[in-house]
């Protein structure tokens, strides 16, 4: 079986909590519509887990972002306020997990080395671009299953 990667893949930063709650769901959440623009219908994001130091999983956007008015994400039940009020449905292609430290001298997008965990700072990671296919390919090929 081959795999149908989407052209354009995001690494989104999430805390394991939040994890939890998009994989559950099937629903990632942006703070900002900016943000969430970006990304569109179609495009995969892969999971970058704060603390963790993690990625996690190869999913599709599945549909448009929508504006939400009701808290989901722990942080959000915690504060009782909307965090992430834009939201858009995801739906699974690869569940895995990579230490990015296995990965760091791997990847093109990563260009200080030493300095790597600036890639992954933000609702979008890798100052908001998508990241290579190359480097979408090296991350799912060294992905070990959950």
């Amino acid at each position: 079986m081959t795999l149908n990667i989407p052209e354009r893949v995001w690494i989104v930063t999430v805390t394991e909590d939040n994890y939890g709650v998009c994989v559950k769901n099937g629903i990632i959440g942006m703070k900002y519509m900016g943000l969430a623009s970006k990304v569109n219908v179609g495009d995969g994001i892969i999971f970058y887990i704060k603390g963790k130091m993690e990625l996690r999983d190869l999913w599709r956007i599945k549909g448009g972002w929508v504006e939400q008015d009701k808290p989901l994400w722990p942080d959000e039940v915690k504060e009782k306020s909307i965090i992430y009020r834009y939201r858009a449905e995801i739906e699974p292609l690869i569940r895995g997990v990579v230490k990015v430290e296995e990965l760091i001298n791997e990847l093109s997008f990563i260009k200080n080395k030493d300095k790597w965990s600036a890639y992954f700072v933000g609702g979008l990671a890798n100052l908001r671009r998508p990241i290579p296919r190359d480097d979408v390919e090296k991350i799912i090929s060294r992905m070990r299953v959950k």
